[in-house]
């Protein structure tokens, strides 16, 4: 073997080993920009329901309404990986009056979900 032939071979080395270099960086950056994109939680209300309801009518045509409401919010966590924030407070409004407040937690475990509960008199 020459000394022309050993170069050759590592040039064709290096060209093969640039070509891998670039081949494997363009798989990475289209994995991380299709299948890994960050992505925010859903929250969702699965269902609601009035425990306990009464009503009172006064002399002068009001009434008063007193009720009790459970609902369960879901968070759901579609990332791959774990996502945190701070603690939260969910407020349910009706009219612009609060009706129904929980603490959400601060967490969700990669691809998981969440749920909260909340109770509320009116």
């Amino acid at each position: 073997m020459s000394k022309g032939e050993g170069r050759r071979n590592n040039k064709k080395c290096l060209v093969y080993f640039a070509a891998f270099v670039v081949f494997q960086t363009a798989i990475i950056l289209v994995f991380a920009l299709t299948v890994m994109k960050v992505k925010s939680p859903k929250v969702r209300f699965n269902a609601m329901a009035v425990e306990s309801f009464s009503s009172n009518n006064n002399n002068n045509n009001s009434t008063s309404i007193n009720m009790r409401l459970l609902a369960q919010v879901t968070i759901k966590n579609t990332n791959f990986g774990h996502f945190k924030y701070q603690n939260s407070t969910l407020s349910v409004l009706y009219n612009g009056v609060q009706v129904g407040e929980v603490v959400v937690p601060g967490d969700v475990p990669a691809l998981e979900k969440r749920r909260s509960s909340i109770y509320r008199w009116m």
